[in-house]
């Protein structure tokens, strides 16, 4: 069986570019070097729809990780952030929400590699210092 390829979209300004799926395959996020999240709704009907933009970040987006209701995104300045994604009002035929819920970590170094545990109330983050640092999700006010 042949593959499909869909149309390319535009995602960040040239250079490194991560990216990662939903966890139902419903949005595609993707974090450049031009400092932004974006977004991208992966369905047939919805694909050409304008992707969401987040600017909380200062620096090159370095990782990233999704859960069912989570992003979490590290940077160059060694700056962690959460973002909540609330897929309810896509029930009902609404557009997908994501919103900033605070700071996961400040580091001195990069963040290179982040994961989110299966709970979603942990991330594991690695950072150019060599150590591995877990973090609980439950209060990032």
């Amino acid at each position: 069986m042949p593959h499909t390829v869909t149309p390319p979209r535009y995602a960040h300004a040239e250079g490194f570019t991560a990216v990662a799926f939903g966890q139902g395959g419903d949005f595609i996020c993707t974090g450049g070097s031009d400092s932004l999240l974006r977004v991208f709704y992966s369905s047939k009907v919805e694909r050409d729809q304008e992707a969401i933009t987040l600017e909380q970040h200062s620096d090159n987006v370095l990782s990233l990780a999704v859960s069912r209701s989570k992003i979490v995104s590290g940077d160059e300045e060694g700056v962690v952030l959460c973002f909540d994604v609330s897929t309810s009002a896509r029930d009902e035929g609404g557009k997908l929400a994501v919103e900033p819920s605070g700071t996961v970590l400040r580091s001195t170094l990069p963040a290179r590699d982040i994961s989110i545990s299966g709970s979603e109330r942990q991330v594991a983050v690695a950072t150019d210092d060599e150590k591995l640092v877990v973090v609980s999700l439950l209060d990032t006010s």
